[in-house]
């Protein structure tokens, strides 16, 4: 299955929530690919051990082309590899359109989809903070899209739509066979009024077939273990917010 955790907004924690979802996917036994989107590299800077040279530029660009096998880097997490960004990504949106037609869309689905065929059981997708040509070519590859929410953020809140529609016109005119859009409920603080206020519209507005179970709580931990470049199960594992990663994890299991 391939997952794109996709948002225009930024501080709702798609990075955080790409590389828990990953890591507690791994410890039910499943191997993952991590892919990197976003041309800020935040996620493959979440790996500073990793020596790479060839990365998701060198797989998509249009002359030439990497091997995907030789793009993609093992971490010291078991199960869990990274196919690294480089700012070099940049400069391919207007190549996709121009030199490629409609046709180049699909080309995260050939050349990353195809070619990794059955070896990963998710591949998850880490976007940027954008709803333009990559996202949409990340969107078209994956079989799931799981829109992050910071619950405390009105702008957040009214980005939702935004991206539902993204997400929607890829589905008609790409990938009818996408599942329906899930929306994760991160950085959550049930106690505080706001968020509980958000939490009753966002139930109030949406299906339950399109909502996890499981939120993922606001926590201090998580700051402090992304600044030490680790997963909340390296930091710390018995965190509540550690646990949520893992019910979530067996949520998209069960999709």
């Amino acid at each position: 299955m391939i997952i794109s955790i996709c948002s225009h907004k930024g501080g709702v924690s798609k990075t955080q929530s790409s590389i828990n979802i990953a890591h507690a996917l791994t410890l039910e036994n499943k191997k993952v690919l991590l892919v990197d989107l976003d041309i800020q590299m935040n996620l493959t800077r979440m790996f500073p051990d990793i020596v790479h040279g060839k990365t998701l530029y060198d797989l998509l660009k249009r002359e030439d082309p990497a091997p995907v096998n030789e793009c993609i880097v093992s971490t010291k997490i078991e199960n869990l590899h990274l196919l690294p960004n480089s700012p070099r990504l940049a400069v391919l949106e207007n190549e996709i359109v121009q030199n490629f037609g409609t046709g180049s869309f699909n080309i995260m689905k050939y050349r990353l989809r195809e070619a990794t065929g059955e070896e990963y059981d998710y591949i998850i997708i880490d976007h940027p903070a954008s709803l333009g040509v990559l996202p949409l070519t990340a969107v078209i590859a994956s079989d799931l899209v799981i829109i992050p929410i910071n619950t405390g953020s009105n702008f957040s809140l009214e980005g939702i739509n935004e991206a539902l529609g993204f997400v929607k016109e890829a589905r008609k005119n790409f990938n009818p066979l996408l599942k329906p859009t899930k929306l994760l409920l991160s950085m959550v603080k049930p106690r505080e009024l706001a968020h509980r206020a958000s939490l009753a519209i966002i139930h109030e507005k949406f299906s339950e077939q399109n909502l996890f179970k499981t939120n993922i709580p606001a926590a201090a931990a998580m700051e402090t273990a992304e600044l030490m470049k680790q997963t909340m199960f390296q930091f710390k594992s018995s965190a509540p917010v550690a646990n949520a990663f893992k019910s979530l994890s067996r949520e998209i299991m069960e999709l």
